[in-house]
């Protein structure tokens, strides 16, 4: 931050400007260039990145595709639509140098087909009359070749389809070539299906039939096992465990029997297993001892909680609705195990561990105010007041310099202790007398002590303040207490249209809506790490 330059802001005091590849950073991160982070996805335009184009005109192209790739390698992008709306816009380009570096690194980015197809869809439509090109075609078909066929075979046929886009329409569009026999039978299978396949086995030497039979099984069992019934079942639990087919590439009748689920759960990944658990339990799977123990082994493990990156909130939100008994769309309901509500409380808490602590002296401030208990959190079964309390017992757990204070029209103080349940924090806040919302009261009380404070992190459901503005009162704050760049995060629990943070100022975030990418923007936001 302190290579950044500095103007004088409205209160006299000095504060940082972000610059174009600051901005970068942000649209990579929040799908805009702004203060401003919505839960709920909207359509990506070019102004949404405008300080794209801008360095591109400046001749910077290169450095941005550096940091394009930086933040999708390094993990740090809660979601990749930004990213490959970024790189389809570097790949549209007028410099040739920052057309071929992005096309070289495009097999790098796009590392599953979801990601692939999503960056043609932006080709297309930024693309409009110009067509595909020579260098774009050998870019799209070296993401096929560069690939493993086994790994090649399992990916294409876990994700067929996604953005409107299919396999087959990127093979008929691009035309790669290999040598590869076993990627040749791929790309066959994916034109023509199993009758191509056959007619190119006609065509090959008994040496190449040996190399590509690995492949081969795998292709006939995932057209067994897509195409089977019940007739076909003691075949299909075979094949599962044989080959580790994942759930997609199963029927849908296949998926209403119970002993599938028992296949599919040795090698499912602990976000689809937690997904799925409503499923399981209707169809009777945890009534059988071994795969209730399985499944509780695999939920409150922490080494696969790690791997899977798998946040507290998505924990807790799971749990509600399991624990519900009852789906929050459609009439779906089941009877609950005690044993897997138990695993997933204790999910819940092993996951914290996965948040990576900033090393910040942070106020957290949570609203106290009654509409806290109103609506839902991002289409969760989350309230408001439940989901900050989530979020501030993760900061407690991970920061070792992290205070809670309560306002509404007052602050109050809140008494939180690092191993306070979920339950203790709302019983905590809930005591407390609740009044109007005023968003800069926190800030102002810190001035006024002379806290020394490197981020404010306000939660509430409503943007009042009947004071002063909050991103006024940080101004003035960051004046007086002498740290410049302290930041402030203001996260609305309720989707709404409100902005309160300064979108010229780098250390304002505004959060709009909610959801679990939520921790890891504003932790990577106050460490620095987003701009």
């Amino acid at each position: 931050m302190s290579s950044m330059p500095t103007t004088v802001n409205s209160a006299g005091g000095a504060s940082y400007e972000i610059d174009d590849l600051g901005r970068l950073h942000r649209f990579l991160m929040l799908g805009t260039e702004g203060g401003t982070f919505y839960a709920s996805e909207s359509q990506l335009t070019v102004e949404n990145a405008g300080c794209l184009l801008r360095l591109f005109n400046d001749g910077r192209g290169l450095e941005a595709l550096e940091a394009i790739k930086a933040v999708s390698l390094g993990g740090r992008a809660p979601r990749q639509t930004p990213t490959m709306f970024a790189l389809a816009m570097a790949c549209r380009s007028t410099d040739l140098a920052v057309v071929k570096a992005a096309y070289t690194m495009l097999p790098e980015v796009c590392r599953i087909p979801t990601h692939l197809f999503m960056f043609v869809g932006f080709m297309t439509s930024l693309g409009q009359s110009k067509g595909w090109g020579r260098v774009a075609r050998a870019a799209i078909a070296r993401w096929y070749t560069s690939k493993p066929a086994d790994r090649l075979a399992f990916t294409v046929t876990k994700y067929r389809n996604r953005e409107s886009w299919t396999h087959r329409d990127l093979l008929r569009l691009v035309h790669p070539r290999t040598r590869d026999s076993s990627q040749q039978l791929i790309f066959r299978y994916i034109t023509h299906g199993m009758t191509g396949v056959d007619e190119l086995l006609g065509n090959l030497r008994p040496s190449d039939l040996a190399e590509v039979e690995p492949v081969l099984a795998f292709l006939r069992a995932v057209e067994t096992t897509t195409k089977a019934t019940e007739d076909t079942l003691d075949e299909v639990l075979e094949l599962i465990p044989r080959h580790k087919l994942a759930r997609e590439h199963l029927s849908t009748d296949l998926l209403k029997l119970p002993q599938i689920w028992q296949k599919l759960l040795p090698n499912m990944p602990i976000t689809a297993a937690i997904r799925n658990l409503n499923k399981m339990t209707r169809l009777g799977l945890f009534e059988e001892a071994h795969n209730l123990e399985a499944m509780v082994q695999l939920i409150t493990s922490e080494e696969v909680l790690r791997k899977g990156r798998v946040h507290p909130l998505a924990v807790l939100s799971a749990r509600k609705v399991y624990s519900s008994g009852r789906g929050l769309r459609g009439g779906q309901t089941w009877e609950p195990v005690p044993a897997l509500v138990d695993a997933l409380e204790k999910a819940f808490y092993l996951s914290f561990h996965t948040v990576e602590p900033t090393g910040k002296r942070i106020l957290i401030a949570l609203d106290v105010s009654g509409s806290m208990t109103w609506g839902n959190c991002g289409g969760s079964d989350l309230t408001p007041r439940e989901a900050s309390a989530v979020m501030c017992m993760l900061t407690l757990r991970t920061e070792k310099a992290a205070r809670v204070v309560g306002f509404s029209d007052e602050l109050v103080p809140i008494h939180l202790r690092r191993k306070d349940t979920l339950e203790e924090v709302i019983n905590k806040i809930e005591a407390i007398r609740m009044g109007a919302t005023d968003c800069s009261l926190p800030i102002r009380n810190a001035e006024a002590l002379g806290l020394p404070v490197d981020a404010f992190i306000v939660y509430t459901d409503n943007e009042t303040y009947f004071n002063e503005q909050p991103a006024a009162a940080m101004r003035r704050y960051r004046q007086h207490s002498g740290i410049p760049n302290s930041k402030l995060v203001v996260a609305g629990m309720s989707s709404t249209n409100f902005s309160i943070a300064d979108p010229a100022d780098p250390n304002m975030l505004d959060f709009v809506g909610f959801d679990s990418a939520a921790p890891q923007i504003m932790a990577d936001f106050i460490a620095d790490r987003l701009i």
